[in-house]
């Protein structure tokens, strides 16, 4: 095991490389020059020199190759660069929002996980029932209704017609500004994983052992969730990891709308403001955290199957 995690590890440097060269010449080809950015509008009307002499401060003086080594260099041992809008650490920035972006993202995924997996699995064990097909059609709209869409439709209702939830903001961490936008981004998300939940119990349902588990006297509750829905989690665990990519894209959304203080909304901000090393850094932690959960999905294979073992 740890051998494989090793090798997993090893095979993430060539991948953040080429994230962080694609990143790196995407900004520079299209966030135009640098310095106008970091000369404000009162020092528009500055001479040359001094434009000249801000471009060395900064290192744009030379050549990409040069700065992207640099920046690479400097992003090992943690340090993203500093915002051309603010000044600051990119790094500290990005650091200051992961707690909002955390708490949402992992209730999102943790409803999703909870009611998709149940929703499916009973949907399953009652196949053609009205309960499946409530289900499916439920889980078809969730992944079918854009997140943007649902979250206006759930601010006029909750917010603005029945006056039951805040609108937007994060107040003082209150669960009621937490509601909305956590079901917002995980509804999607919820019917996938029901669907693929149920899609995996009616072919494990199928299988002798089950038949077998039946014969022996098990009662239905038992057979359903200890024996087949374990065997059923490989799948699920899959499609669990793969919709992270859905968390972290639907948060820039998400957090734009409700006015949420994560990374999502400082992404949307930074591109607003042409901000390169922020927008630079932003994207280049999201790959990294994907990158991560799936060595963390990949891992979780072995907890739910004992019959997968790495070599």
């Amino acid at each position: 095991m740890l051998g494989y995690i090793s090798r997993r590890f090893l095979q993430l440097i060539p991948i953040m490389l080429g994230i962080t060269l694609v990143t790196f010449l995407l900004m520079r080809a299209a966030g135009g020059d640098p310095v106008m950015q970091l000369i404000d509008d009162r020092s528009a009307g500055m001479d040359q020199a001094a434009v000249d002499a801000i471009r060395q401060q900064w290192g744009l003086d030379q050549p990409l190759p040069v700065q992207y080594l640099r920046f690479v260099a400097n992003a090992v041992k943690g340090d993203l660069g500093r915002s051309y809008v603010s000044r600051s650490s990119v790094a500290q920035a990005i650091n200051e929002r992961v707690p909002a972006t955390a708490r949402l993202g992992l209730t999102a995924l943790i409803f999703a996980v909870i009611v998709g997996i149940a929703a499916g699995t009973i949907a399953a064990a009652r196949r053609n029932s009205w309960f499946d097909t409530a289900t499916m059609v439920v889980a078809l709209a969730g992944v079918s209704i854009p997140v943007f869409w649902l979250a206006l439709l759930m601010m006029y209702l909750f917010a603005v017609k029945w006056h039951v939830l805040p609108a937007s903001g994060y107040g003082d961490g209150q669960l009621k500004y937490l509601i909305m936008p956590a079901f917002a981004l995980g509804a999607g998300i919820t019917g996938v994983v029901a669907r693929v939940t149920r899609s995996a119990m009616l072919g494990v349902i199928k299988a002798e052992y089950i038949t077998t588990a039946r014969s022996k006297g098990l009662s239905e509750s038992k057979v359903i969730f200890k024996h087949a829905l374990r065997n059923a989690l490989i799948p699920v665990v899959t499609i669990i990891g793969v919709q992270l990519g859905g968390v972290l894209s639907g948060a820039v959304i998400t957090e734009s709308i409700f006015n949420w203080p994560g990374i999502g909304r400082l992404l949307v901000d930074s591109i607003g403001k042409r901000d390169q090393p922020m927008v630079q850094g932003v994207v280049i932690f999201f790959a990294l955290l994907f990158a991560l959960v799936n060595l963390l999905v990949d891992v979780a294979y072995a907890a739910v199957d004992p019959r997968i073992r790495y070599s």
